[in-house]
């Protein structure tokens, strides 16, 4: 089986060469024959929301530990101010 390859950081691109698909390709699954322009620019716009999305989610998880940290840190503050005698 053969299988057009296209360059993927251009929507408008076309097949630029046959590449084998199968055996010879590392039998990577499934390869189309002809990949249109609108089918690439589908999967260029799919991929590109879902890194920004995989991108703003690990921002979240990043600004919940830094906050989290940082109300532990003003907590152990507290206990430390409390438990100094010379504050009482």
């Amino acid at each position: 089986m053969r299988c057009a390859s296209v360059a993927m950081d251009s929507p408008s691109a076309s097949p630029a060469k046959e590449e084998s698909c199968g055996a010879a390709a590392g039998d990577a699954g499934p390869c189309p024959r002809f990949v249109t322009n609108e089918e690439l620019l589908i999967l260029q716009t799919c991929l590109t929301r879902w890194r920004t999305e995989v991108e703003q989610d690990i921002k979240g998880i990043v600004c919940t530990c830094s906050l989290m940290m940082s109300v532990l840190w003003i907590d152990q503050c507290v206990t430390w101010e409390m438990s100094d005698e010379t504050v009482l």
